[in-house]
Parts: structure tokens; C-alpha cells; sequence
């Protein structure tokens, strides 16, 4: 505990499977911190980007109601980890509750959500209701994390309380332990697994594009795509938020393509170098661009960003 602290090994204790031979070495401990860190920094970016800048932060006033298809997938995922959380724990199974949380964690939010997210929180203005939909997830995320992860890492949540600067208790023990519920509709989690599928087939076709070095980033990129099913969900989805989905500056759906780029499990994917001008806020390259007084070049929605 002198070297990484009593959270990682409370953390450590979870992860293990009690009913079998436990075993524990420096290095085993040193796995376990890669979790715990994980965990931390996910944490740290949720709280960074409740903040609007030095001025001001995410309040509860300012939290929306309605959302876009990609919220509303990530609401419904974490209702199910919080479900799945408690009917581990009340079992003693704290090994696979742990481990349901690291999934979420690591997949749904910080390998997609968060990542689709950025553009929006980095580049929309502070106020505007697209990023407050997101703020408002990531508050609920940081909010019942941080419950459920408690008692297993008290000392590392009561901080994550402290910098949350929410509810006026002094000590996250305060704090009710969340209650299974169940708000949403078993087919919103059957989308999100098919749109999971289509982002990698999409991703996959980049990454091919990417080493032949006919691109840099993905926002160099214009992806075309033909969906095998016919009953897809992709008309949930503004023109914007399809090309965010993929981290591309285009992106749109045809009834047949040629000349494939990569042929996947729910789409054939062809990626062209998107021709245009880069817009020097958000790097997304786009068809005009308007020149600011220090002479950069920037999009259409971050050109009324800056004059707001």
C-alpha cells in the first residue's frame, strides 16, 4: 500500500475470483493498476468536460430531456452495466461486476462515445443544445460510476465526489447506492450492437486507406457505405452526426457501391481523401471556409462559434 495505495488493493480483491486459489505478486498488483488507472482517467476526462472554461461548469438546470440516437444508446447501455453491477454484487460476485464496469468503461465510452463526442464538445458553442445532450450523459455516467464503484474504491470516488462539486455532503458514503431499473427498450441495445458492428467495419476500412498512406487522419477521410440489411438504423442520424459517428469529415449511405475498400460483417466500405480546405478549429475538411483576423481558415459552424 506504501507503493500504490489501499484502492488498489481493495481494486485488486474484487478482481480475483475468491471460490479459486488466489494468488498475488508485484506484477499481478501492476495489471491491476493499469485498471484502476483506466478507471481514473476516464473519470478525469468525464469531470474536464462538464467544465465550460474557467467561467463555468455544467449545472443541473442546464440538464436536457430529449436526445439523439447515439445518447440514448449510451443511457441504455449504462443502465444495463448499473443492472448487471448490482445483481453481481448482491450475489458476491464482485470479480464480474468489476468487470462489467471495466467493459463499459473501456469500450462504450472511451473507445466510442467519448470519442465521437469530442468534436462536439471541443468545437460546438458552450451553450448550444447538441452539447449540452452530451454533457447531460456524461454527468449521469460520472454520476452513477461513481455509486456503483464506491465500495470498491472509496478513497479514489470520495475524490471524484470532492472535484464533482455537486451534492453538499461531505463524504461519497452519503451518497445513495444506485437501484436497478430498466427505462429503455431491449431493441435500442440490439442497434447500438449493430451500429458498433458498422463503425468497425468502417474503422477497418480506414485503417487499410491509413497504411497505404493515401491518408493522415480519419478526418482526411470521405467514407461511402452500402448496408447489407435493408432495415438499418441509420435514418436515426443527422448528415453531421453520421460523419461524427466515424470521426470522418463525410460520410453517407448508397443502395450499391463499386470499387470496395473493405467488405465487412454489416457494410461495404469505400473511403476516398476528402478534397476541400481544413478548417483549422476543428480539422474537419470541409467545401468553404471563412478567414478569421488572425488569418486562420475555419468552418461555417466554428466561424459562428467564434462570433457568438
Amino acid at each position: 500500500t506504501n507503493v500504490y495505495g489501499a484502492d488498489i488493493l481493495r481494486f485488486w480483491t474484487a478482481s480475483v475470483d475468491y471460490q479459486q486459489d488466489v494468488r498475488i505478486s508485484e506484477d499481478l498488483i501492476k495489471q491491476v493498476a493499469e485498471g484502476y488507472r483506466k478507471i481514473r482517467n476516464t473519470f478525469k476526462f468525464l469531470l474536464g468536460n462538464l467544465s465550460n472554461g474557467a467561467d463555468s461548469h455544467f449545472e443541473l438546470t442546464d440538464r436536457q430531456f430529449e436526445f439523439e440516437a447515439i445518447d440514448t444508446y449510451i443511457l441504455a447501455r449504462l443502465e444495463q452495466v448499473k443492472n448487471k453491477f448490482i445483481n453481481y454484487f448482491e450475489t458476491y460476485n464482485f470479480q464480474l461486476a468489476l468487470q462489467e464496469v471495466l467493459t463499459f468503461i473501456s469500450t462504450d465510452l472511451s473507445s466510442f462515445y467519448l470519442d465521437f463526442a469530442k468534436d462536439i464538445l471541443y468545437c460546438n458553442s458552450k451553450k448550444s443544445k447538441r452539447r449540452l445532450q452530451i454533457q447531460t450523459v456524461i454527468f449521469d455516467c460520472y454520476d452513477i460510476l461513481m455509486r456503483l464503484l464506491n465500495p470498491i474504491i472509496p478513497f479514489t470516488m470520495d475524490e471524484a465526489l470532492n472535484a464533482f462539486n455537486v451534492y453538499c455532503v461531505e463524504n461519497v458514503q452519503m451518497l445513495d447506492f444506485p437501484k436497478t431499473s430498466h427505462d429503455y427498450d431491449e431493441k435500442v441495445l440490439d442497434e447500438y450492437k449493430w451500429i458498433l458492428k458498422l463503425r468497425a467495419d468502417v474503422l477497418k476500412a480506414i485503417e487499410i486507406v491509413r497504411r497505404n498512406n493515401e491518408i493522415g487522419s480519419a478526418q482526411q477521410a470521405r467514407v461511402v457505405i452500402e448496408v447489407n440489411d435493408e432495415n438499418h438504423y441509420l435514418d436515426k442520424y443527422y448528415a453531421d452526426e453520421f460523419a461524427k459517428l466515424f470521426i470522418v469529415s463525410d460520410a453517407k449511405v448508397v443502395k450499391s457501391l463499386e470499387d470496395v475498400t473493405y467488405e465487412g460483417e454489416v457494410a461495404k466500405v469505400k473511403v476516398i481523401k476528402a478534397e476541400g480546405t481544413k478548417c483549422d478549429r476543428c480539422w474537419n475538411i470541409v467545401d468553404h471556409t471563412y478567414e478569421t483576423e488572425e488569418g486562420e481558415h475555419v468552418c461555417e459552424r466554428c466561424h459562428e462559434v467564434i462570433h457568438e
